[in-house]
């Protein structure tokens, strides 16, 4: 969408307008030559998405068991820019060099109202919470790119380096009316979030005669993640850093037409920082339970540890017809904790009859994955089956539970941790099926079954769930494309 193929001017233009005043408007314009080629694109997005719903926490602890009934209502209104332009160098026909910048703006409003009816054990905790939130952000992102094929197959060198910067100016006003001890009305909470990536990448593959490929990359990713919350007119910060520099080598060789292996091995130094800043508070200065777990927060800090890890990866290819195939390996993984699961402050500062925050001093997880895939390819059928078995160590998790006790009234915390180990068994599978040249259906399905080996973390660790999907599609030459398609989950624990 971003660069046309075709030499000379080409333009679209298109919009749309829909239920609930949604609009759409797109439009995208490219000059290509034999020497360069120059393309912008520019969209507006508005419109009300509405929902309601009713949820049910069962809550099941080792001497009791409690329910939640909460109805919800929410409407979000954005109105969102967006805007591109770049361009491409040939210096010659088997080189490029590329530029693009992206800036988007956007503006979103949030109503949500939360009706709790009822609570088994506290009839105290019931009442409604109205909260409406205004999101103003700002993404640029420029990206420079070089790629050259060398006048060969087989032979690649290709390179980027990427610089984006965003910053989210959130601010939320909420009324509480219950008998928790919530009551409040026009509260206000806000964030500032300011945010920095900076990527830089090069790879290269070619060949050692008719059977060996390879292929060698370095990269190096420095994220800054600032976040200033504003909360009952005192700013507490929120520094995270993560530096990842990495190395990385993949070969495959095949032995015979028929069965050939695959191995490679990635290398990293990760440095990582983080640190909670508040005011200075002492533990009478604490007006409830959030400004309690500011200050806990602020005590932990700073965070800071710097690891070198190897992660190796190989891999058997069998092709037992040129349709079919089996491969089946081994590989190391990792899992950083994103930055919701990272940050310190709670998702709100209106409900604190479900309190829910991240971590900032989580470690990654470390995977060992076995995988065995099959597939089969035809002119009417495509079949694709994958079974994996996964280890993972300092597995992250949100089920890690405390209870704080704040002005002789207990609360429970719900957070994230690293448990110790959990295993896993997933599948997934897919069949396309075209029984004749209009029409094709589809269907897919997966699941998985794990549970938790030590007791790092609250609760037993076992989860288990499956999901599955069809599609039917047919066309009609020149008038219609016509598609039929459902999906469905079962039962989650």
């Amino acid at each position: 969408m971003k660069r046309g193929a075709l030499d000379g001017f080409n333009g679209t233009v298109s919009s749309m307008v829909g239920e609930y005043a949604k609009q759409n408007l797109d439009g995208n314009l490219n000059y290509r030559t034999d020497n360069f080629n120059v393309f912008t694109n520019a969209n507006y997005r508005t419109g009300n998405r509405i929902g309601d719903g009713k949820r049910v926490f069962d809550y099941i602890y080792p001497s009791y068991s409690d329910k939640v009934y909460t109805n919800t209502y929410r409407k979000r209104t954005p109105n969102d820019f967006g805007l591109r332009f770049g361009g491409d160098f040939y210096p010659s026909k088997v080189s490029t060099i590329g530029y693009t910048f992206d800036i988007s703006q956007h503006n979103e409003t949030t109503f949500q109202e939360f009706n709790y009816l009822e609570n088994t054990l506290n009839p105290n905790m019931v009442g409604i919470l109205k909260t409406t939130e205004s999101d103003d952000g700002l993404h640029m992102d420029h990206v420079f790119s070089y790629e050259n094929k060398y006048d060969s197959e087989a032979e690649l060198l290709k390179a980027y380096i990427s610089y984006s910067y965003e910053v989210d100016d959130v601010n939320e006003i909420g009324t509480m009316d219950s008998e928790y001890g919530a009551n409040f009305s026009g509260n206000s909470t806000k964030a500032l979030e300011d945010n920095n990536n900076f990527t830089a990448s090069i790879d290269y593959e070619n060949k050692f005669g008719d059977k060996l490929d390879y292929e060698i990359g370095a990269k190096a990713t420095i994220r800054d993640f600032k976040k200033d919350l504003t909360y009952l007119q005192n700013i507490y910060e929120n520094d995270y850093e993560e530096d990842i520099y990495a190395a990385y080598m993949v070969a495959q060789y095949e032995l015979t037409d028929r069965f050939g292996f695959k191995f490679g091995a990635r290398a990293e130094q990760v440095e990582t920082y983080a640190n909670l800043k508040g005011p200075e508070l002492t533990e009478n200065d604490s007006v409830n339970v959030l400004t309690y777990l500011f200050k806990k927060g602020i005590e932990e800090g700073p965070y800071d540890p710097d690891y070198f890890k190897i992660y190796p990866s190989g891999f058997l290819l069998f092709k037992l017809t040129d349709r079919k195939t089996i491969q089946f390996g081994y590989s190391k993984k990792v899992n950083r904790p994103g930055r919701r699961t990272i940050s310190p402050f709670p998702d709100n500062t209106y409900d604190i009859t479900r309190l829910r925050n991240g971590n900032p001093y989580l470690k990654p997880e470390y995977s060992d994955v076995m995988e065995l895939t099959y597939s089969s390819n035809s002119r009417k059928m495509n079949v694709s089956v994958s079974t994996s078995y996964k280890n993972t160590k300092d597995v992250i998790m949100w089920w890690d539970r405390d209870y704080i006790t704040f002005d002789s009234t207990t609360y429970e915390i719900m957070s994230a941790g690293n448990a110790d180990n959990s295993i896993s068994q997933n599948f997934s599978g897919n069949i396309m099926y075209r029984p004749m040249p209009l029409a094709s259906v589809m269907m897919w399905g997966w699941g998985w079954n794990s549970f938790q080996e030590g007791t790092s973390v609250d609760g037993d660790g076992k989860s288990r769930g499956f999901g599955f999907g069809g599609r039917l599609t047919l066309n009609i030459p020149t008038i219609a494309r016509i598609e039929l398609s459902g999906n469905g989950r079962g039962k989650m624990k």
